[in-house]
């Protein structure tokens, strides 16, 4: 048992020694000075070749900057003392640039850095040169020309704000109108402000809120880089922001970023608080308004008073003592009164003799149109009695009706033995036709 025993102590012994060594653990500073110095060893002066976007200059003079190729890669770029040192070449965004440099770590957030020692212009990026086509477009089509379309608002009791919910520059814009104007409504209409679904979703907002019949529009995001603005680039949101009614005030970024979207607008604020600026007005700009308005309103009824007082003085010299006033009032009556009887005197003599010719004409149209009927009568008389059975009857002739009362005008309408009814001018018999011996 024993020689058992220390068999498996050496094959213990036997496994520790042959133990790989353990891998070293490191801190987030040693790991990040050893990438550091790993990066300095191997990646110095290199050149890299890419489109600047998100160009910025610091307080104490570096240059900050993405640069990206055209598959959208990005790598983080510093040119220190930028401001300090003389430069060849005036960096902007989409420019593209030729850069010689070294990689570095930032220890204090871990970002690849390219520290640059030289670099130079190499023209316009893809970025840039598609932005300049597509706005040289738009320019040529009127869609820039909304500025002369609309003027501003005067006094502003209802805006929409199309902008992202959880956006910094939605809550400076609210601060600032609460602050200034509190007494405005606001509505916001939420959206993307950022990435490919940004623009259709801030077209659809903008619709709303023109429908709404505000007396403004806001459009507004906080600052970045040129990736993170190109949504304010979009062809359809610059047509849609030039089609609207409502008057529209675009504060994208800082101001030094100009999109399509600024130059589709009323007006382009140089900051997102700027755009809240132009449409709120402070209370001592309300009252100085207010004071200049009432000095002004002032003068103007001074002046009106003035002119009156002149025009008073005026008609005082014109006037003359009320007793002149009044026989010359009744002179004037008086001949008034004259006029006004001749007139009268006149029309009365006229429409009389108006009367009297119409009378005159009235009874010899009277008396022909009687005579013409009365001579019309006489004949219609005759001819009654012309035609008159009783007259034939007094001539000497009689009527024969039959037992049926039909009238009889030959013998051979009657029959033997019949009774006939003979009518005479005063009288009627009646008759028997003999029966025929034959």
């Amino acid at each position: 048992m024993n020689s058992d025993l220390f068999s498996s102590v050496d094959e213990g012994f036997e496994t520790i020694s042959n133990t790989e060594p353990l891998p070293k653990v490191y801190s987030v500073s040693e790991l990040l000075m050893d990438l550091k110095s790993t990066l300095k060893n191997f990646f110095t002066d290199i050149k890299v070749v890419g489109e600047i976007s998100g160009f910025k200059i610091s307080s104490v003079g570096h240059a900050y900057f993405n640069l990206k190729d055209e598959n959208g890669e990005v790598v983080k770029c510093s040119r220190f003392n930028y401001t300090r040192i003389p430069q060849k070449t005036n960096l902007r965004d989409g420019l593209l640039v030729e850069i010689t440099g070294s990689l570095s770590v930032y220890t204090k957030n871990g970002d690849v850095q390219l520290i640059i020692s030289k670099i130079e212009e190499q023209g316009k990026g893809t970025l840039h040169e598609q932005l300049e086509a597509l706005k040289r477009k738009l320019s040529e089509e009127g869609i820039f020309n909304k500025k002369n379309d609309l003027n501003p608002p005067k006094f502003v009791k209802s805006v929409g704000i199309v902008s992202s919910l959880g956006a910094a520059a939605l809550k400076d814009v609210l601060t600032t109108l609460n602050r200034r104007t509190p007494f405005i409504d606001v509505v916001i209409y939420p959206s993307l402000v950022q990435g490919e679904q940004a623009p259709g979703q801030m077209i659809t907002a903008l619709e709303k809120a023109d429908s709404m019949e505000h007396d403004a529009i806001l459009l507004v995001r906080g600052g970045g880089s040129i990736e993170d603005l190109w949504a304010f680039n979009d062809e359809s949101l610059a047509r849609k922001i030039s089609e609207l009614k409502t008057y529209i005030i675009c504060g994208v970024g800082h101001e030094i970023d100009f999109s399509l979207a600024d130059l589709a607008s009323n007006h382009r604020a140089p900051t997102p608080t700027a755009a809240a600026e132009i449409l709120s007005k402070s209370k001592d700009e309300l009252n100085k308004d207010l004071v200049s308005k009432s000095d002004l309103l002032i003068k103007l009824i001074e002046n009106y008073i003035n002119n009156l007082g002149q025009t008073l003085d005026y008609k005082m010299e014109m006037l003359i003592s009320p007793q002149n006033l009044i026989k010359i009032q009744l002179s004037q009556v008086d001949g008034y009164k004259t006029s006004l009887n001749f007139a009268l005197d006149k029309k009365l003599t006229k429409a009389q003799n108006y009367l009297n010719n119409i009378h005159s004409e009235l009874r010899s149209l009277f008396k022909f149109r009687f005579m013409e009927f009365r001579s019309i009568a006489k004949n219609l008389i005759t001819s009654l009695k012309a035609y008159n059975p009783k007259g034939v009857l007094e001539r000497g002739f009689a009527l024969v009706y039959d037992s049926k009362g039909k009238l009889v005008k030959t013998a051979r309408d009657v029959g033997d033995g019949e009774l006939l009814k003979i009518e005479f001018a005063d009288s009627a018999i009646r008759a028997q036709v003999p029966v025929s011996q034959d």
